[in-house]
């Protein structure tokens, strides 16, 4: 009875002390000293001008992919941003330890757009799927992109602000003059971004987009869209008609060198290039336009 008296106090006193560390261990996130355990609230609001002044992120963006990186490069977060959390209404909100992040978003990255090698910044790629099984590409997602890099701070708002810029350039290809569908291909691609919207193929792939016959227009017609280009690119889309033995062959950098537009292509966010191609057997006439992406191609009268 002696010895059990004695035990007794001895293991109640141990257990407080246990307990006492196993609270000072939870609570410290709450202590006044801040800890790179903690996780700090951070919201983001994201903004998209197009060519204006004005916030319409909701008008072009439909999805995106956040991924957040640490400082050493490291995939620490991923995820699908719904329609609802893009718009400027409803910011989109995270937990994440203190600390310095980069954070990347890529806005419409749908059926048509895959992420490679994402568990280190320096190696994520983003491309079509297709490219990455070797397969025939029809069209890219129309892509945007923005990146920020934060520091995340202990009890600070932790607000910012990411802006999108268009990572594609819609073309817009009608034909007329031919029976059966038209054999449309866009050559010398640039197919492949870094996570950072940086060129990391060359311009080499080959794009096939579908095409369908158009009844308002009475044409057939295929749209695509593709990662950007410039001036002195080499893209050339060649249009195939059965009633025409060679390929009829269209420069991309002859259609931006005579457009009527005075804007170069790479300071519009939106931007489209559309081709017209009308073919009898006697004649041959191509009409090209470059414009902002809502504005609607005029089809040549048939004469």
């Amino acid at each position: 009875m002696l010895q059990l008296s004695i035990i007794k106090p001895i293991n109640m006193k141990k257990n407080y002390l246990l307990l006492c560390c196993l609270i000072a261990l939870l609570g410290s996130c709450i202590t006044e000293k801040p800890s790179t355990d903690c996780l700090e609230k951070v919201t983001l609001q994201f903004i998209y001008k197009a060519d204006g002044t004005r916030n319409v992120v909701e008008k072009y963006l439909n999805c995106a992919m956040l991924l957040v990186y640490n400082e050493n490069d490291q995939l620490v977060f991923q995820k699908s941003i719904s329609s609802e959390e893009l718009t400027k209404e409803h910011q989109f909100s995270m937990y994440l330890p203190i600390g310095h992040y980069n954070i990347v978003c890529w806005g419409n990255s749908n059926k048509y757009t895959t992420f490679c090698n994402v568990e280190n910044r320096k190696t994520a790629l983003v491309s079509c799927p297709s490219f990455v099984k070797g397969e025939s590409i029809p069209t890219n997602d129309h892509l945007y992109y923005t990146s920020k890099s934060l520091e995340v701070e202990y009890k600070k708002e932790n607000q910012y602000s990411l802006e999108f810029t268009s990572a594609h350039i819609d073309i817009d290809v009608f034909v007329r003059g031919t029976e059966s569908d038209p054999y449309i291909e866009l050559d010398n691609v640039m197919p492949q971004y870094n996570i950072h919207m940086e060129e990391a193929q060359p311009f080499t792939a080959k794009y096939t987009p579908d095409v369908y016959y158009c009844g308002e227009f009475k044409c057939f017609r295929s749209t695509l869209a593709v990662f950007r280009f410039q001036e002195r690119c080499p893209l050339i889309l060649r249009v195939y008609i059965k009633e025409k033995q060679d390929p009829i062959e269209i420069k991309m950098s002859d259609v931006l060198k005579e457009s009527e537009d005075s804007r170069p292509i790479a300071t519009r966010q939106e931007a489209k290039v559309s081709v017209f191609v009308d073919y009898n057997e006697n004649n041959l006439s191509i009409y090209t336009q470059v414009s902002d992406w809502d504005e609607e191609f005029v089809i040549p009268e048939i004469e």
